[in-house]
């Protein structure tokens, strides 16, 4: 019993120390939490440019663009005032106006004589394809609306190949009989056909003939006539430019052929051009001389007092030429 008495002595005893000990602590006051701000939904006003008003602007001293013409407000002069909201259907009205009244112009027709050098590029390389006396033909038979229009270069030329095989094994007779017309070989053309990356003029004029094409042959002062059906029937005009090809647009139609044939020198064929100086004349030596536009030589003093030209000397600056 004492002890249970001294016990409660001591707690109490602690009690009383605690309390005359304790300071008092200030109890700091909470803060409430700020939140995250919300992001704003306000869209910032980007500059649009209007048509309409452009062109109003452009026909009309009187429209000023909404703000002045500087993006800086500061820079503005604060005594001017500012241009109302704008009447949309008023500047369509005047644009709709000044639209019809101001004529159409057609556009521009491409010449007649309109050259087109043919060289597509391969897909997926960029490089050009550099076999222009082959497309030349395939303009002059399928048109150049199909030339612009096929996709892919490469596989259009080979089937264009094959189907040129096809059609001279099927065709063999009519075929032989142009080819013997101008000394050409059927076995030779199908194999340089199929093997060779780029067509010669030899080639090109094979080509023709398959496909019963008319070809008139330009290369400088000289041209060379390919007849595979009849000579009235239209012919295609393929040119020779510093070793380049061209075909012509709607050439028969312009004169050219006619052009041609008056001031151009028919070549004898196209690999051996002239013949020997002893198949011409005295006279078709300077009708040749004139229509390559020669120089050096005054073929005009033959029957003069002067040196007589003679046909070696024609003959060889003919040669010159040509080469």
């Amino acid at each position: 019993m004492a002890k249970e008495s001294y016990e409660l002595t001591d707690v109490r005893i602690n009690e009383v120390i605690r309390r005359a000990n304790t300071v008092p602590v200030p109890v700091p006051v909470p803060v409430e939490a700020v939140p995250n701000p919300v992001p704003s939904t306000e869209r910032k006003l980007v500059k649009r440019i209007s048509t309409i008003y452009q062109q109003m602007q452009a026909s009309s001293s009187i429209y000023k663009k909404y703000g002045g013409d500087s993006d800086d407000d500061d820079d503005a002069d604060v005594n001017e005032p500012k241009a109302g909201p704008i009447d949309a259907g008023a500047c369509i009205m005047k644009l709709s106006k000044s639209l019809l009244e101001t004529p159409i112009q057609a556009p521009k027709s491409k010449s007649s004589n309109y050259k087109f050098f043919p060289m597509p590029k391969m897909p997926g390389t960029g490089i050009m394809h550099n076999n222009q006396l082959l497309w030349c033909v395939y303009i002059a038979m399928n048109g150049r609306g199909a030339f612009d229009t096929m996709h892919n270069a490469f596989v259009t030329e080979t089937e264009f190949k094959y189907a040129t095989v096809d059609m001279m094994r099927i065709q063999k007779m009519r075929i032989k009989t142009l080819f013997k017309r101008y000394k050409l070989s059927m076995p030779n053309f199908e194999a340089e056909l199929i093997s060779s990356k780029k067509m010669d003029v030899s080639g090109m004029m094979a080509l023709a003939l398959c496909h019963n094409q008319n070809i008139l042959y330009i290369d400088n002062r000289m041209y060379y006539e390919i007849i595979a059906t009849d000579a009235a029937d239209p012919m295609t005009v393929v040119e020779k430019i510093k070793d380049r090809y061209c075909v012509y647009d709607n050439a028969a139609a312009s004169g050219t052929l006619q052009m041609c044939r008056d001031k151009l020198w028919k070549m004898e064929s196209i690999t051996a051009p002239i013949k020997s100086v002893s198949h011409y004349k005295l006279s078709e030596l300077q009708d040749i001389y004139t229509r390559l536009g020669c120089e050096g030589l005054d073929i005009d003093s033959v029957s003069g007092p002067k040196k007589r030209v003679t046909k070696p000397e024609l003959y060889a600056a003919i040669a010159n030429n040509i080469a």
